[in-house]
């Protein structure tokens, strides 16, 4: 059987041309979507101990294989106390029903002499494969422990959040 090359020049590149086969060894690790929300309000003094949201976005996956990579970051500000601990935990869905998908711990006790002021930029970079393609809502949150005071300030940075979908 004779080969025939086409040449560039003998394609209009505006057409529709349709393929019908198998591609294989390629694909995956697209970007099919992101979502981004930017917080620039103080959200003020987080003053219970149990996790409190800071922030919340949803994202729709168009296939079960697909996998988020999930983006975040906020400035914490801790004055130091007794039991001066916050934490940072990210959730697949809200607080009070979701998953814990992962989770930062500052211990404000170790070197903050009490009603010194320390700031700590606190950054999540993970990726979940919630295997669905309904609607999944990430949750951020933030609780402190029964000493001094943790605050979510933007003195120094806006909180944000960025979901993106990877094809897989």
């Amino acid at each position: 059987m004779a080969l025939s090359k086409i040449q560039a020049e003998s394609m209009n590149l505006a057409d529709t041309y349709a393929f019908s086969g198998t591609v294989s060894g390629a694909g995956g690790g697209k970007v099919l979507q992101m979502q981004t929300l930017n917080e620039t309000a103080d959200s003020g003094t987080i003053t219970a101990s149990g996790n409190q949201t800071l922030m919340s976005l949803a994202i729709t996956p168009s296939a079960t294989t697909s996998k988020i990579l999930i983006l975040s970051q906020a400035v914490i500000e801790i004055v130091g106390g007794s039991n001066a601990i916050c934490s940072a935990t990210m959730f697949r869905g809200s607080v009070a029903s979701g998953t814990e998908i992962s989770a930062f711990v500052y211990d404000g006790t170790a070197g903050i002499a009490s009603g010194n002021t320390h700031y700590n930029t606190v950054n999540h970079c993970l990726v979940d494969a919630p295997s669905t393609t309904s609607a999944t809502t990430y949750t951020y949150a933030f609780a402190r422990g029964s000493g001094g005071t943790t605050s979510i300030r933007n003195s120094f940075g806006n909180r944000t959040m960025t979901l993106i979908e990877i094809g897989a």
